[in-house]
Order: C-alpha cells, then sequence, then structure tokens
C-alpha cells in the first residue's frame, strides 16, 4: 500500500487587513489635501493683503528696511499705506524725506506745526531724535496695516 505523506505546512501570517491599510492611505490623503487647501488659501489671503487690497484703496505695500520703528515694525515687514484727507499726531506715515525724491520713509508723527502750511513733525519710534518737518503733498500715507517678516518672503 503507497501512503502519501505529507508534511504539515505553516499557514502564512496573517497580512494586515487590506481595508484597513486602505482606511489609512485614504485618511493620509484627506489630511494632505486639507494642509493643501489651508496652505492655498493662506497665499491668495497673503497676495490679496500685500498686491492687491493697496492697490483698490490707491496705496502700497513696502518692506521695512531699518529699525527705526522697532518695537512697532522690525526690518522685513510689510507695511500698507494708503493716502488720507489728514493726519494726526500718533499715526505712522510714510513719506519722502526730500520733495519729489523716491525715497520713502515711514514714521510716527510726533507734532503738528499750524501756519500758513501745516507740517508735520515725525520720528521713529526708535529714534531719539525728530526728523525735519514734512508738508502734506510729502506724506504717501498712513499705515492701514502691516504683515509681520512678509516682506523676507517678498524679497
Amino acid at each position: 500500500m503507497n501512503t502519501l505523506t505529507t508534511t504539515p505546512t505553516e499557514a502564512p501570517a496573517p497580512a494586515e487587513p487590506t481595508e484597513a491599510r486602505a482606511e489609512a492611505r485614504a485618511f493620509r490623503r484627506a489630511v494632505l489635501r486639507g494642509l493643501n487647501l489651508v496652505l492655498v488659501l493662506a497665499l491668495l489671503l497673503l497676495v490679496l493683503a500685500v498686491a492687491v487690497v493697496p492697490r483698490l484703496l490707491g496705496g502700497a505695500a513696502l518692506t521695512v528696511l531699518t529699525g527705526s520703528m522697532e518695537p512697532t515694525y522690525s526690518p522685513g515687514d510689510v507695511v500698507v499705506s494708503v493716502p488720507a484727507e489728514r493726519y494726526d499726531v500718533g499715526d505712522v506715515v510714510t513719506f519722502q524725506p526730500v520733495p519729489d525724491d523716491p525715497a520713502l520713509i515711514t514714521h510716527r508723527v510726533v507734532g503738528i506745526e499750524l501756519g500758513s502750511e501745516t507740517r508735520y513733525v515725525t520720528r521713529g519710534d526708535a529714534n531719539g531724535a525728530d526728523d525735519e518737518p514734512i508738508v502734506h503733498e510729502q506724506v504717501m500715507g498712513r499705515v492701514a496695516y502691516h504683515l509681520p517678516l512678509v516682506g523676507h518672503v517678498a524679497d
């Protein structure tokens, strides 16, 4: 009589259920999609705040280059300055220190000299001395808002 002998075979190790793996992949994809959406929305808001809104308001977004306004604004911050009818003591304004010169400075109005022509006395928050007084035509605008550190990214 012929007998067939067999050796017991080991059952393969149970694999992780494919359904659980599929759910984990789907969850990771959903998280990545959500993060991508948040990133795209943040970039869109940043573009609106730096490029679109200032133009709509007739102003400009400018990067702070020096520490003269610290701690209010630091180098690398972006300030958005928009024109105003008048400026008051305490307003932070962007102006041309020399008429018709494209260089701009952003400092706080610390005094107003009234006379035949209104003149604004400005000073950087970190500075100990006032700037030379300026006239209304030299003022580009009042700082409406600022975006910390965004200038580093833009540059």
